[in-house]
C-alpha cells in the first residue's frame, strides 16, 4: 500500500526531510508530494483533512490513516530502516506535548532553513518517480 508524505514545498527543512526519507525509507511505495500541489489538494479533500500551513509542515498518510504534526514525523520514521524506526517509541508520549515541540519548530522552519542555509530545492539525483508533482 502506498504511503504519502506531504510537505511544505517552500521549506528547506522540509526538502531535507524528503531527502532523508527517500534515503532511509524501507519501501519505494513511500511517496512524496508538496502541500501546494493539486494532487495533495485532492488527497486532502478526499480525507477531509484541514491544516494550518503556518503551524504544520508535514502530513503522512499511511495505510489510509492520516497522521499530522508530530505523529506524521514519527510514523514516517517508523517506516524507515533501523535505527530510525525506533522513533516510534515516542508515540507513547502525550500528543499535546509532542505537538507543542513540533509547533515550535514548524512555526520557525523558514527562518531555521535560512539560518542554516538549507536550500528549498531537491537535488536532481533523487528518485523523481517517488515525487508526485501534479
Amino acid at each position: 500500500m502506498k504511503s504519502y508524505f506531504l510537505y511544505d514545498g517552500a521549506c528547506g527543512m522540509c526538502h531535507s526531510s524528503v531527502q532523508f526519507f527517500m534515503k532511509f525509507s524501507k519501501s519505494k511505495s513511500f511517496l512524496f508530494s508538496s502541500l501546494d500541489s493539486s494532487f495533495t489538494q485532492d488527497l486532502l479533500l478526499k480525507h477531509s483533512i484541514s491544516y494550518d500551513q503556518a503551524l504544520e509542515s508535514a502530513i503522512y498518510i499511511r495505510e489510509g490513516v492520516v497522521h499530522q504534526k508530530s505523529s506524521a514525523v514519527l510514523w514516517a520514521l517508523s517506516d524507515c530502516v533501523f535505527p530510525f524506526n525506533l522513533a516510534k517509541v515516542f508515540l507513547i508520549l502525550p500528543k499535546g506535548a509532542r505537538d507543542f515541540f513540533y509547533g515550535l519548530v514548524a512555526k520557525r522552519r523558514h527562518s531555521i532553513s535560512k539560518g542554516l542555509n538549507i536550500k528549498c530545492e531537491l537535488p536532481s539525483s533523487l528518485d523523481r518517480s517517488r515525487i508526485i508533482n501534479e
